[in-house]
């Protein structure tokens, strides 16, 4: 079977997340891909994950800190896992497809419309592939929610509602969930959920929204359950407190574009992050 040779640029807790996917992928006579390489602009976050690699897969890839550079260590290299800061996947999502390598990418996407299309436009213009890393419709539950609303066994559907709260004021994770600049948790977390929205129940139409800052300033948690150690290094050196610029409470109602019956179906969608 021919492999895809990858390799994964953002060597930060998601990236290592990621490497825990990856080994269960290995695991099973699906896997097509092999790693090559790791790259992060940080040596030290690199060197880390090779570790983890390390200690998962019995192998430590090369770690490199430029992707022009780690294209050319590598020429046979097909493809990218992108996990970096959201503000950046703009970047180097582009810059890997001009280097002729297709992308996955984590989400959210992009930070704006325009950054989007300056991906979507840089893929085609290169003839590669990109692809987001959205794994909340492949959860098998997702998956047959959409067969039962496609078959009719639960009926018309009308009408739907989902609402994800997190209560208190501690900080999600990372500090920079909380930053406008860098996505904040609407953006970070609500990209599942409408993602969610529009494979069960079709492209959305007409939207109305609501979102506000409620908490400006977040609290470091006691402490921090994780098997990762870039989290529990993070944990260790976190203030005490830190500023939160993003807007943490959103409320959304959506009207599908076009659905299984009848436009009268309305879509009520609800994400607190902070109440």
């Amino acid at each position: 079977m021919t492999k895809i040779k990858i390799a994964l640029v953002g060597c930060g807790g998601m990236g290592t997340r990621h490497l825990y996917g990856l080994k269960e992928l290995m695991e099973t006579p699906f896997c097509r891909v092999e790693l090559a390489a790791l790259c992060d602009i940080n040596r030290e976050n690199g060197e880390r994950a090779a570790g983890e690699v390390e200690n998962l897969m019995g192998f430590r890839p090369p770690v490199y800190t430029d992707l022009v550079e780690m294209s050319k260590a590598i020429p046979d290299l097909d493809a990218v896992d992108v996990v970096t800061d959201p503000s950046f996947h703009h970047n180097v999502v582009c810059e890997a497809l001009e280097l002729g390598l297709h992308v996955m990418v984590e989400k959210p996407f992009g930070m704006t419309v325009r950054t989007c299309r300056m991906m979507m436009d840089a893929a085609e213009r290169n003839g590669k592939l990109i692809s987001v890393a959205e794994n909340y419709r492949r959860d098998p539950s997702a998956r047959l929610a959409r067969y039962m609303i496609e078959e009719g066994a639960i009926g018309d559907v009308y009408g739907a509602a989902l609402h994800s709260v997190r209560s208190g004021k501690q900080i999600f994770i990372t500090p920079w969930r909380h930053l406008k600049e860098r996505a904040g948790p609407l953006l970070d977390m609500g990209v599942h959920f409408t993602d969610l929205i529009r494979y069960q129940l079709g492209e959305i139409k007409e939207i109305y929204g609501d979102a506000r800052l409620v908490e400006t300033e977040r609290e470091k948690a006691p402490t921090e359950n994780t098997p990762y150690g870039f989290y529990k290094s993070g944990h260790e050196a976190m203030p005490e407190t830190v500023p939160a610029t993003a807007e943490d409470s959103s409320s959304t109602s959506a009207r599908p574009f076009q659905n299984l019956h009848l436009d009268l179906q309305t879509l009520t969608q609800v994400v607190f992050f902070q109440l």
